[in-house]
């Protein structure tokens, strides 16, 4: 019979363990991070999430995930924390009717991990974010996204929990992917926010605060904490993070144009990954002044941006967001 101290001094060990792996390992840092968020949102926010799709993708992401580790590498290798991330991210931002969307988004996502990955670890693209764009081009019919699903809120204090909440636990891992990894992810959360809140305020037809925090909205601040900061989908100079979120953050007014507004978040990080592969082969090639090569291609992406802008204010006048060019499909008519 087992004694209770043997059953105690067990639990103490696997608790120690967790700790130890939490301390010491980032993205498992940001899968328990996420999934914090996402049951705050499911709990007490209205976050809806059908429980036999998430199912069905957690079952077809893990079961690549196994089958793919043991063959590159051993049994013994095998780790979830990738597989639970790109199940948050579709989980997040990818909403069908028919389940076998999210059975291929699950599927995309896993499969790209690992084909399109470099030496050093970095994904060509985030994982989640290919998988749930490629689903909104391709199966518009069927697959949409709503970054306004946190439900009504019944009261103002549930409002700014719910942003603390995020802002606290975006905070956190940004901290601890900088002292573990090294990577600044918390400057692309920054440069991204400060571009978007810049030109939402001199360059929109939106005008008042209602309008404002309908748009910088809780889905909003989780896709800046936690899709557009993978820290193996960024540059990794500071000056590179500053370059990549100020382009995101352009590239989504200039999408807004032409495409349902609620998607050009989520394409404008897909279509500045594209760039990605080379900047990553420039970063190590020095320029001048302090800057390199990838810089300076950034630089240069930027000021393309900045000129499409301006000259579709100029045809068009400010973007006038919100309550327009919303619909369920990638092109609203």
């Amino acid at each position: 019979m087992i004694s209770s101290s043997k059953i105690f001094s067990d639990v103490q060990a696997i608790f120690r363990a967790i700790i130890q792996w939490l301390r010491y390992n980032a993205q498992t840092n940001q899968t328990a991070i996420v999934a914090l968020v996402l049951s705050i949102g499911v709990l007490y926010y209205g976050f809806y999430l059908d429980i036999y799709k998430i199912l069905a993708t957690i079952w077809t992401i893990l079961i690549l995930e196994i089958a793919i580790q043991i063959y590159k590498y051993w049994v013994g290798s095998i780790r979830f924390s990738g597989a639970f991330n790109a199940l948050w991210g579709i989980s997040f931002f990818l909403r069908s009717d028919e389940i076998i969307i999210y059975i291929l988004a699950g599927a995309l996502a896993i499969l790209w991990k690992y084909t399109f990955t470099t030496q050093e670890g970095r994904h060509f693209m985030n994982p989640s974010n290919m998988a749930v764009t490629f689903c909104l081009i391709f199966f518009p019919l069927i697959a949409w996204t709503n970054p306004l699903q946190w439900g009504i809120y019944s009261t103002p204090e549930k409002t700014i929990l719910i942003y603390i909440a995020i802002f606290l636990l975006g905070a956190l891992i940004s901290t601890r992917v900088q002292r573990l990894m090294h990577i600044p992810i918390w400057i692309t959360t920054l440069s991204f926010f400060l571009t978007q809140a810049f030109i939402f305020a001199f360059f929109t037809e939106e005008t008042t605060w209602q309008q404002a925090l309908i748009y910088f909205n809780p889905g909003f601040f989780v896709f800046i904490f936690f899709m557009i900061t993978d820290p193996k989908t960024v540059p990794w100079t500071k000056i590179g993070h500053i370059l990549h979120g100020m382009g995101i953050g352009i590239l989504f007014f200039i999408l807004q144009y032409y495409i349902n507004e609620n998607y050009s978040n989520l394409l404008a990080l897909f279509c500045m990954t594209l760039f990605l592969p080379f900047i990553w082969k420039l970063e190590s090639k020095q320029w001048l002044f302090g800057l390199n090569q990838a810089h300076i291609l950034q630089l240069g992406i930027l000021l393309i941006f900045i000129h499409l802008f301006a000259y579709n204010i100029y045809q068009n006048w400010f973007p006038d967001l919100i309550f327009d060019n919303r619909c369920r499909q990638l092109f609203c008519e």
